[in-house]
């Protein structure tokens, strides 16, 4: 174990390159032989750089309505933020998708491979099956 934790070690030591911010030139130690003093810059090699993991914060959240309902001030005032706009609504329900209306409207034509057509009248059907998949349905072209 201890020995794959110094091999961890120098793997990630290894793709830091430490360069002079005056010459540029590659530093071993922690200073420039040229330019005692001078800072040394740290910088990723290009192993560590397709190793690095994009990420993104809270994709579930959805901050307009997050800054409202927590009263979050606007930048540089003491005004608050008012609720979501409808733009704001349709772009969060989108997602990657656009939100233009006309590519929402061609999406949701796209997704009619099932169609029903008649369901019983019955408030068990409604509630546990008609309901969930028209909210699915209505949401799945955005």
């Amino acid at each position: 174990m201890a020995e794959q934790t110094l091999s961890n070690f120098q793997l990630v030591s290894q793709t830091v390159q430490k360069t002079c911010s005056e010459c540029e030139k590659d530093v071993a130690d922690e200073q420039c032989d040229e330019h005692p003093g001078v800072p040394v810059k740290l910088k990723l090699n290009a192993l560590a750089q397709l190793c690095l993991l994009k990420i993104q914060l809270n994709p579930l959240k959805f901050f307009a309505a997050d800054r409202y309902l927590e009263q979050w001030p606007k930048p540089g005032s003491t005004e608050i933020y008012g609720p979501p706009s409808y733009e704001e609504i349709v772009g969060y329900l989108c997602g990657n998708a656009s939100a233009d209306p006309d590519k929402i409207a061609r999406r949701y034509k796209d997704s009619l491979a099932a169609n029903l057509q008649i369901v019983p009248l019955d408030s068990f059907f409604l509630d546990k099956l008609i309901d969930p998949l028209k909210q699915a349905h209505a949401t799945e072209p955005l």
